[in-house]
């Protein structure tokens, strides 16, 4: 081998080293943040096993700090209740801030100035906040839903390359807060006891109604998609069971919604893109998802949706799409006049009443009941009692 020929392979050698390092470099990794809270490392979608710790009691947790970001959240009896965003420009000069409070977005109008891009979309079931430092090829989504327990689901978007300077939670879950909030309320004892099977049965509940309202069967999903589906369900048990709340269940299908949104994307600039073009019809599915899957569980386990009366029930947000609705008719419902004597009530009955109730007596809690018009109303109460 002459020395052209060997000096043109040792060239071509160390480009490929040179291109694959830099690819692997750009991969996009992600971490997340949801329930109680479940705090998932920095990962690839090669990744279908991610490292994850679940964090409890009132701290602030530091998610990530690197030269362009410094993001911490603010946990109070098991749920992320507040966040924090500085931007920095890569020599660690704040350029702007974006926080929450009361579950309220705000984000520093010079942050523009910077090309740091944020994107707020509310609706009447949520909102959700795009957080991208372009520079940095950096994104952070958050969300929130209007359905109790109220809390925010995060996940987060960088290159490898920034993973050799990354600090956090999302570096390392080893439940380290930067600081302890020693006066604010301790985690409450779960509400009611439910056994393992059941927390797995009402998590299956709402994670099935979810995917059945994306038409994608798994072989249609990514692996990485099957791979979160799992692992929400398993987060999903321990979540229904500390809290003693099935409907603490909503929190992983806020992060299958997310997953289905952004599936197929492949760089930060498509996440953003797919997240905030279907979110505003995602949300509204979710919404009515959580509703039926609540009712579901309190058809199939009326002892513990109603186990324990000092409990307040979750306000529930509704909304039916007109042409979903079904004709309403009434003649069946003679036999439960007034002209009949000590009626029987059968165990339907007693819930119905009890949702209805609820909704309709409970004055301060009827601002967080969206009917769209009366028929909507009608379709709970035929469905609830008369059926």
């Amino acid at each position: 081998m002459d020395v052209l020929n060997f000096f043109l392979i040792v060239t071509a050698i160390v480009s490929a080293l040179l291109h694959s390092s830099q690819a692997q470099g750009n991969e996009i990794l992600r971490c997340k943040s949801y329930g109680e809270p479940h705090f998932l490392t920095w990962h690839s979608e090669n990744t279908l096993n991610p490292t994850s710790n679940t964090c409890v009691g009132n701290h602030m947790f530091k998610l990530v700090h690197n030269r362009y970001v410094d993001f911490d959240v603010k946990v109070i009896a098991g749920y992320g209740v507040d966040v924090t965003v500085n931007f920095l420009d890569g020599a660690g000069t704040s350029l702007c801030l974006a926080n929450t409070s009361n579950f309220n977005f705000y984000v520093q109008p010079h942050c523009s100035m910077y090309n740091i891009i944020a994107t707020l979309i509310k609706t009447s079931d949520g909102e959700t906040l795009t957080l991208k430092h372009p520079e940095a090829n950096f994104l952070a989504i958050v969300i929130h839903t209007n359905a109790l327990p109220r809390q925010y689901t995060i996940e987060m978007f960088q290159p490898r390359s920034l993973m050799l300077g990354s600090e956090g939670q999302c570096s390392k879950a080893d439940c380290f807060p930067t600081r302890s909030l020693l006066n604010e309320p301790a985690q409450p004892a779960p509400r009611q006891t439910i056994t393992k099977e059941q927390a797995r049965d009402i998590c299956e509940m709402y994670s099935i109604n979810y995917l059945n309202t994306i038409h994608r069967s798994p072989v249609q999903r990514s692996a990485y998609f099957n791979s979160t589906i799992r692992q929400t369900l398993e987060e999903c048990m321990y979540d229904v069971r500390i809290t003693g709340e099935p409907a603490a269940a909503a929190k992983g299908i806020e992060i299958l919604m997310i997953q289905d949104l952004i599936d197929g994307a492949t760089n930060i600039d498509e996440i953003e893109s797919h997240f905030n073009a279907g979110v505003m019809r995602s949300f509204k599915w979710l919404n009515k998802i959580t509703f039926e899957s609540l009712l579901g569980v309190h058809r199939r386990y009326p002892k513990i949706a109603y186990g324990n009366d000092k409990s307040k029930v979750s306000k529930i947000s509704f909304e039916l799409e007109q042409k979903k609705l079904n004709p309403i008719s009434f003649g069946h419902c003679d036999h439960r006049s007034a002209h009949h004597t000590a009626p029987k009530f059968t165990d339907r009955d007693e819930l119905g009443a009890k949702i209805l109730a609820h909704l309709i007596s409970m004055t301060v809690q009827l601002k967080y009941l969206i009917v769209e018009n009366f028929r909507c109303l009608v379709y709970v109460i035929e469905h609830i009692i008369l059926r």
